[in-house]
């Protein structure tokens, strides 16, 4: 019985696959659409398609509206920045040139005068932020996503963030395994 079920289950996940590859980067012609109203000031195209969701580099990323979850994320706003910003993805936008762009609202900070007692834990990846999003849109592209967040609604004002930092198991045992042992 357990080998029937295993089959089943299986062929589903493969027909699944066949039928709603999320990984392709290219967009039907039918899928582009006039620019809306609230994005029109941050792109110059006529036409663009909004998309649910993207996988890049092995990740996948959701607007808001489709899976919170995947649209929390820290990213850097340019190149000379050197804090990550926590923001959540709005829109998942593609272009006729095959680019991909994803529109975010950032978390906005503490009021003045909160204290955030994840602070003097610097090696612990949460900080205290406002629950309220930046009204103002901005566009980034995914190269410039760091990770996930998680999310925690601690009272109305005030949320929990943590970054969800990848870390690869094969580099974390190639170091347990090279470290060396100390002489106490």
């Amino acid at each position: 019985m357990p080998y029937s079920i295993w089959n089943t289950w299986g062929r589903g996940k493969t027909s699944n696959r066949q039928t709603t590859n999320e990984n392709e980067d290219s967009v039907a012609d039918s899928a582009f659409r006039s620019v809306p109203v609230e994005l029109k000031p941050l792109f110059n195209d006529h036409r663009i398609a909004l998309r649910a969701r993207y996988s890049f580099d092995g990740v996948m990323f959701a607007r808001s509206s489709t899976q919170v979850g995947n649209s929390l994320i820290v990213y850097y706003a340019d190149q000379k920045t050197t804090n990550p910003i926590a923001g959540s993805i709005e829109y998942i936008v593609s272009r006729r040139d095959g680019s991909t762009s994803f529109i975010v609202r950032r978390q906005m900070p503490l009021d003045i005068g909160s204290i955030d007692p994840f602070s003097i834990y610097p090696q612990f990846p949460a900080r205290l932020y406002s629950t309220k999003l930046s009204p103002q849109l901005e566009v980034i592209t995914p190269t410039m996503v760091m990770s996930h967040y998680a999310r925690w609604q601690v009272n109305e004002q005030e949320a929990v963030v943590v970054v969800l930092l990848r870390v690869s198991l094969i580099i974390y045992l190639l170091e347990a395994r090279f470290k060396p042992l100390s002489q106490d």
